[in-house]
């Protein structure tokens, strides 16, 4: 059973779109990233040129305040578990939007 504040709280995908004003695409390759790996990688799984993945990942880093693929990791693993967006937020991240899920 969830506790009642988790059931409250957005998917996440939801919570980070919403946080860092991501387009579908730009979410798309965050999470390629950190289901399949590298740009080259993710690149032939999307279907798209490794420039186009390099592009998305600048406006990922720009929007996430984040400088690392292992950064955008950690983000979207912080934002997967609900007590770890409540105790732990990423940096820059206020508490209350989470999880009051708005802006």
């Amino acid at each position: 059973m969830a506790a009642r504040g988790a059931r409250d709280l957005p998917s996440p995908p939801e919570a980070i779109v919403n946080e860092f004003k991501l387009t579908p695409r730009e979410l798309r390759v965050l999470f390629a990233i950190v289901e399949v790996g590298g740009v080259p990688d993710v690149a032939e799984v999307l279907g798209v040129s490794a420039e186009t993945v390099k592009t998305h990942l600048g406006r990922l880093f720009e929007k996430t305040r984040t400088s690392r693929q292992a950064d955008l990791v950690k983000l979207v693993a912080a934002f997967s578990n609900p007590l770890l967006r409540i105790c732990f937020p990423p940096r820059g991240v206020s508490t209350d939007r989470m999880t009051r899920g708005g802006p």
